[in-house]
């Protein structure tokens, strides 16, 4: 990134963190991704209100999520969201000018009634931002879902580890069932294969029966 010398572009030096980003080999629901770890979830972008549970990303697509033990610091990962993958932030260089973000999120410990606050005021957020042209080319696209989640674990961070090895079975389930769809596939060419044979044999034998009845007669 040393040599790009676009001057909103990475610099060497820059450091970035993006906690979980993932982009699955084959196409999957986005709650099975996170395979039941949420006490709860609200959907606070302004103008996607998209279910959790009926979001579907296609194979290639990116999840791209951050998480906070500080429900107070919920502006911080929304801006550190923004910057990683915003149009006008990091986007391009970070995952490519033709990525495609299926859904954003937060993930968060802590009260519920205080989720259930929090909640309210990140969506009247980014409704006010979304007014202005000026703050909202800045801050992630408010047409992709973005969900607030609540995890009840006294150690969030361990949580997310758990969430990443989910990702990597997940993965590993896809590859084998993958696996299993062209070994079935293989099994039906062969079998095939073996039927146009028999077929070619007994177009044989009948050709010979005939011979062998003119023959006699």
């Amino acid at each position: 990134m040393a040599g790009m010398e676009e001057s909103d572009g990475p610099k060497a030096g820059d450091i970035h963190r993006a906690a979980f980003c993932i982009r699955p080999e084959q196409d999957v629901d986005l709650h099975y991704i996170f395979n039941g770890m949420m006490e709860d979830i609200k959907s606070v972008a302004s103008s996607n209100q998209e279910s959790f549970y009926d979001v579907h990303v296609k194979r290639g697509e990116y999840v791209c999520f951050e998480m906070s033990q500080d429900m107070h610091k919920i502006l911080t990962k929304i801006v550190q969201l923004s910057r990683l993958y915003s149009p006008g932030g990091l986007k391009d260089h970070f995952l490519g000018r033709q990525a495609k973000i299926r859904a954003f999120g937060v993930i968060v410990s802590g009260d519920r009634r205080e989720f259930e606050d929090l909640g309210e005021k990140v969506r009247a957020f980014f409704v006010e931002t979304s007014k202005s042209p000026r703050l909202s080319k800045n801050l992630i696209d408010q047409s992709i879902p973005f969900f607030l989640c609540l995890v009840n674990h006294e150690n969030l961070y361990s949580q997310v580890t758990d969430l990443k090895l989910s990702v990597e079975d997940l993965k590993d389930s896809m590859e084998e069932r993958f696996a299993q769809q062209q070994g079935l596939k293989e099994s039906v060419e062969d079998l095939k294969q073996s039927m146009e044979a028999m077929q070619e044999s007994m177009k044989e034998m009948k050709g010979r029966i005939v011979e062998e009845l003119k023959e006699l007669l």
